[in-house]
């Protein structure tokens, strides 16, 4: 989901940020009631995470759960000093794995901790445009830390936009029909009828 800060202005996107987070923190607490077998898979990307992480939960208790209810969480921002201490120390033990672009020499310094020996911090500062270094967990165990080459981006789909809004008009329905249909259909998907309900 795009939040755009230029419309919504900084505060009210980092709080509509920060609740879109929390409540896909919710849904994913609430399936630890399920086996484990009937968890399904779900990813939560967040962009420019610092702006999103005000919440009532502490980060690290976050990812280290997350991984238990089978939620992957990628969260991305431009350097560390967008993090607070907290965070930072949150995101540095429990994200186990990383992917770090061309960082200033300052941050790597300190992400070199997550590289080294293999990649130093010299080479974390001097990383080229579309390189990135890499340390995953695969398996439960951490690979060696490795380089990559991404791609950039393909150029733009011309009329894309007016594909989203064919697509949408053919695959969804506005919310008032959605609610009106939910009236018409009967009980719930909890199997009561609440028209019943004494």
């Amino acid at each position: 989901m795009r939040i755009p800060k230029g419309s919504l202005g900084e505060d009210t996107t980092r709080l509509l940020g920060s609740l879109i987070v929390a409540r896909v923190w919710q849904a994913t607490t609430a399936r630890a009631a399920l086996a484990q077998r009937q968890r399904r898979d779900a990813s939560l990307y967040v962009d420019e995470a610092h702006n999103f992480l005000n919440l009532p939960y502490a980060m690290e208790d976050m990812l280290a759960e997350a991984r238990g209810c089978r939620l992957s969480m990628t969260l991305a921002h431009q350097h560390l000093g967008q993090l607070g201490k907290d965070l930072k120390e949150g995101i540095s033990t429990n994200a186990r794995s990383k992917i770090l672009f061309n960082a200033s020499p300052e941050d790597a310094r300190e992400l070199a901790r997550h590289t080294a020996p293999r990649i130093g911090e010299h080479d974390l500062a001097h990383l080229g445009v579309f390189h990135a270094a890499v340390r995953l967990v695969v398996g439960g165990e951490e690979t060696q830390p490795f380089t990559v080459t991404t791609e950039p981006l393909p150029p733009a789909i011309r009329g894309r936009a007016r594909l989203v809004r064919k697509t949408a008009a053919r695959h969804t329905r506005p919310l008032s029909a959605s609610a009106e249909g939910r009236d018409a259909s009967g009980p719930d998907d909890t199997g009561t009828d609440p028209r019943r309900a004494t």
